[in-house]
């Protein structure tokens, strides 16, 4: 079975077609081949218009159609809000009349709301409306390399195989669970539970807290600093897109009155700290609430796959060490702290949205049945 993927970011937009490669009879462990050599890219302008974002989309559909002709099911991620992402939202006859698959009012591209992601998709594949998904991006993220770490056997650390994966392989999808976390031209997160997209009426707004502001103490001068930078974010200015997001960081070099951009400045560029202890801070509010076994960072501030030579901040390590300090004294026993690979990872999977769109065209087309009773998309 042929399924396709399409990516909606900030600076472009995506798509591919893979092949479903599972191999397990029950359907539990799903796999994907595609070739990245045959990603389709079409280029978006910083400031897009609504009518160029719907014109570059449908282009990228239509030149996968003409790859792919016999594409059975298509997933679709947006890096903006949707105003839902509950496949039972759909209306299939009528895509118009459905706020599923519609990009909602945001701060990244505000002249894109009304964007309907869904109905376009119907436009180019009408006779697979009944298998085409549209989520964010960072749910989709999750999904890829959830799966594709477990393809690869880089999901569990040893101690993890050891315990569970050596009775069943559904033993150890029901005890690893994975946060992912995006830090790029927004900050997002999202979570798998047995494989599956942990959900509910919507996607996942972890930019929508606002975190501890950070302060710092100079010994020489025996005081405290604080973070006063306002935030960038036209909703809730501080939250943590406002605050450590790409245009964000941007802002604060263009403040501070450095001259070099994101992509000069050294790992010990004190901005690069900023993003660790926020980082970490989200982290620690992932924890407290879904007790993840492994958080992955990704997005253009971990790996710019546009530049794979940036970042050189060592963020990871930034933000395992922050972490450390963070937790010690609120849950000092967290086992999953101690794993030998570390509990804060990057992604191993290069395009962790795509192939979770494959992922998730074949899940679906798979257990149609068991994901809408437990709204697991």
């Amino acid at each position: 079975m042929i399924v396709g993927s399409v990516l909606v970011a900030d600076r472009y937009i995506k798509a591919v077609a893979g092949e479903d490669a599972t191999k397990n009879s029950k359907g539990k462990i799903f796999e994907a081949n595609f070739n990245a050599n045959d990603i389709i890219t079409i280029a978006l302008k910083s400031d897009a218009s609504r009518t160029e974002l719907e014109e570059a989309y449908l282009e990228a559909l239509h030149q996968l159609r003409k790859r792919h002709p016999g594409i059975k099911a298509l997933s679709a991620g947006s890096c903006v809000s949707l105003k839902s992402c509950v496949t039972d939202d759909r209306n299939v006859t009528d895509p118009d009349l459905s706020g599923y698959g519609v990009i909602s009012n945001n701060a990244m591209h505000a002249s894109w709301e009304g964007a309907n992601l869904y109905a376009l998709s119907t436009k180019v594949f009408p006779e697979i409306a009944d298998d085409i998904y549209v989520r964010a991006d960072v749910s989709l993220a999750a999904m890829g390399e959830f799966y594709w770490r477990l393809k690869e056997k880089k999901l569990a650390s040893f101690d993890e195989m050891h315990r569970y994966g050596n009775k069943d392989l559904t033993v150890l999808l029901r005890n690893i669970t994975m946060s992912y976390v995006k830090l790029s031209a927004d900050v997002n997160g999202a979570f798998i539970y047995n494989g599956n997209l942990f959900g509910g009426k919507n996607h996942p707004f972890l930019s929508l807290i606002r975190p501890r502001r950070m302060e710092q103490f100079v010994d020489a001068e025996r005081k405290y600093i604080r973070d006063d930078f306002p935030g960038v974010c036209v909703f809730h200015r501080d939250c943590y897109s406002g605050l450590i997001s790409v245009g964000a960081l941007e802002r604060r070099l263009s403040e501070s009155q450095e001259t070099r951009s994101l992509v000069e400045l050294p790992s010990s560029h004190g901005v690069w700290g900023i993003l660790a202890y926020y980082t970490a801070q989200l982290c620690m509010a992932i924890i407290a609430t879904h007790v993840p076994s492994l958080i992955v960072l990704g997005g253009r501030l971990v790996k710019d796959q546009a530049n794979p030579a940036w970042p050189k901040n060592d963020i990871i390590e930034k933000v395992r060490t922050r972490l450390a300090e963070e937790i010690k004294t609120k849950m000092p026993d967290y086992p999953e702290l101690h794993r030998p690979d570390g509990f804060i990872q990057e992604a191993a999977c290069q395009w962790p949205v795509l192939y979770g769109g494959l992922i998730f065209s074949i899940k679906h087309d798979g257990e149609i049945s068991y994901l809408h009773n437990h709204h697991a998309g």
